[in-house]
């Protein structure tokens, strides 16, 4: 007589699609957890990027200093700062800490629209990657720059909007605070990447901090900006700030 095996299936196959989708969503909830979870370290931030800020000083024709701002490097012998920081310069120098000044060899590019200056120099530096996709609104940054000359202070903040002017050009808002030599400071996503640069506050409003995208810096390197004035151009002019209900904002 024949013996007679009974099979118990592991799994049964009904059971199988229900299973799955529970896998799925638990992954998806770890994966949504773990990017939350994920905010700025300040310090670590600070440690690693903090070596790549610079000091940009523009000086006139006596010698004088008549622009106080900042930079980083974005390649070794590269670094971006904004334009209103050089353009009523005869010669440009970037300064770290207690070392010797540095000049700057040569403005490399300019991009007047987007407030951009590559600057050229002599002293190797370690870049920073550039992030040019947009940021969330409500994303964690740190800023770190030179307000009145204070080297490398960091100023932690969220992006509180995103912005474009009258010609489509994405401007970020920050509250990360930045004052009169934070122009050109890098502004840090948690990775450590910039996002963008930090160019402009309005004196009239409550901590309204603005930043130039990543974006533009990038196109710039690829030879690719948005073209403006040639190096030494006095054609500068105060920036001011509009804002309509619909979120638009108009630069001047």
């Amino acid at each position: 007589m024949p013996r007679l095996l009974r099979v118990v299936p592991a799994l049964s196959l009904c059971r199988l699609p229900r299973l799955f989708f529970l896998l799925l969503l638990l992954t998806a909830l770890q994966w949504r957890t773990a990017e939350t979870a994920r905010a700025i370290d300040a310090q670590e931030l600070f440690q690693r990027t903090g070596p790549s800020v610079v000091v940009v000083v523009g000086k006139n024709a006596a010698g004088r200093d008549v622009s106080l701002g900042s930079g980083f490097y974005v390649e070794d012998t590269l670094v971006v700062t904004n334009h209103h920081v050089v353009e009523k310069a005869s010669r440009v120098e970037i300064r770290q800490g207690q070392d010797a000044p540095v000049p700057v060899r040569r403005i490399r590019a300019l991009d007047k629209q987007n407030d951009l200056a590559l600057l050229e120099v002599g002293k190797p530096g370690a870049p920073l990657p550039l992030k040019t996709s947009h940021p969330h609104v409500g994303e964690e940054i740190l800023a770190i720059g030179n307000p009145k000359g204070l080297e490398r202070t960091i100023s932690p903040g969220i992006v509180s909007g995103l912005r474009k002017d009258p010609q489509q050009r994405i401007r970020y808002q920050i509250t990360a605070p930045i004052s009169p030599g934070s122009s050109g400071g890098p502004i840090l996503d948690a990775g450590g990447n910039v996002i963008g640069l930090a160019t402009f506050f309005v004196l009239d409003g409550q901590n309204l901090n603005f930043a130039v995208p990543s974006l533009y810096v990038e196109q710039l390197l690829g030879g690719r900006g948005g073209g403006g004035a040639p190096a030494g151009s006095r054609a500068g002019k105060r920036i001011e700030v509009m804002e309509d209900p619909s979120g638009v904002i108009t630069i001047k």
